[in-house]
């Protein structure tokens, strides 16, 4: 499943491998995150990229969304015909973030 895969990334130091190869800056807001979509999604934002604004439901309200684990993107995938999941592995800047603690509701 994606989750197994890209969760193996992160724990077996894949993912902290290319965060350091890329020379990412923590402390400048630069994370590795991850971003769970349906199979008919896939081609699209990877020729396009991300577009918040296409967006048009979330818990939070219109918007991009990515984790920093890939078991929480994994919630948000949808199998294509054949059973494939898909996740992308983002380098992403993010600012400051905003850390939502306790229930969404």
């Amino acid at each position: 499943t994606t989750t197994t895969t890209a969760a193996a990334a992160a724990s077996d130091g894949r993912v902290a491998a290319w965060r350091d190869a890329e020379g990412m800056l923590p402390r400048a807001g630069e994370y590795v995150l991850f971003h769970g979509t349906k199979a008919k999604l896939v081609d699209t934002i990877a020729m396009c990229g991300f577009d918040m604004r296409l967006n048009v439901r979330g818990i939070f309200g219109k918007g991009l969304y990515l984790a920093d684990a890939a078991s929480k993107s994994d919630e948000y995938v949808e199998a294509s015909a054949d059973g494939t999941y898909f996740m992308f592995v983002v380098r992403a800047a993010i600012g400051k973030p905003y850390v939502h603690r306790g229930h969404a509701f």
